[in-house]
């Protein structure tokens, strides 16, 4: 693959080089931060189509991001960001980009410098220079493209320049996948309202009593599965037991308990 770096000039023109007198190319066009698998899917189909028609296979690449330069220029007085600025909200830098564009098979990945005054240019200039100087016979573009002056150049427009000159071709591809859900960049979190307060019910808690540990249930010293509360009174049990494992008398009012902790001459009722 080969990269080539294009910086415009002050009035957003660039020199786009000429890839070949003859031969034609299939372009896409974006900054393509993430590579998710929507971009993987968009630049397969420009190599599809490359191989289909012998054509070069070209990706067009900007950097900085774009929303990167106008969220700077909105805070900043119309500034551009200085070079080398660090992008903290891309999600894969240029390097990791040109990687996974380079293992999918494409020819040309060109890099633009985004400026405003680049991006000032309509939709329809900028596609005539791909025309013109690429050499671009078809463009395959995502769902959700869109390009040029105020984003003025989406697919539904694109689509109908192409109809209209019939110097190139339009491919659409379905990059959002099953089940996506677009977020609005000014998107504010609303919380929801609710009825009725809500009511969480608390986990009951087993804790053991102080100083016993956690064993195993032992039979009563008369017969019975569980130790019972006038054998456990009594000090029949010489291994401390969870008081939840006591078989307490089903009418008895109350009864007589060892504590654990006391003296054994120490009776309390519980």
């Amino acid at each position: 693959m080969k990269t080539i770096t294009l910086t415009p000039d002050a009035s957003g023109m660039v020199d786009w080089p000429t890839l070949s007198n003859d031969k034609k190319s299939v372009v896409t066009i974006g900054s393509f931060d993430g590579m998710h698998q929507g971009h993987q899917a968009v630049i397969r189909r420009v190599v599809e189509l490359a191989k289909k028609e012998q054509s070069f296979s070209v990706v067009v690449l900007f950097d900085p991001r774009p929303a990167l330069v106008h969220g700077y220029a909105a805070q900043n007085g119309g500034q551009e960001p200085p070079a080398g600025m660090i992008d903290a909200q891309a999600l894969t830098s240029m390097q990791e980009r040109l990687r996974a564009i380079n293992k999918l098979g494409v020819d040309y990945t060109l890099i633009v410098r985004y400026t405003l005054a680049f991006a000032a240019k309509s939709y329809r200039f900028f596609l005539g220079q791909m025309v013109g100087k690429l050499g671009m016979r078809s463009l395959v573009l995502g769902s959700d493209a869109a390009m040029g002056a105020n984003r003025a150049g989406d697919v539904k427009a694109i689509e109908n320049l192409a109809l209209a000159t019939g110097v190139f071709q339009l491919d659409v591809v379905d990059d959002r996948g099953p089940g996506e859900t677009r977020v609005p960049a000014n998107a504010k979190p609303v919380m929801p309202t609710v009825s009725r307060p809500i009511r969480w019910k608390a986990r009951p808690r087993r804790n053991v009593a102080h100083g016993a540990r956690k064993t195993r249930r032992r039979p009563c010293a008369c017969g019975a599965p569980r130790m019972c509360a006038t054998c456990w009174a009594r000090g029949a049990s010489k291994t401390p037991t969870r008081f939840w494992d006591i078989r307490m008398p089903w009418k008895a009012p109350w009864c007589m308990a060892r504590n654990v902790g006391a003296p054994s001459a120490s009776p309390r009722r519980i």
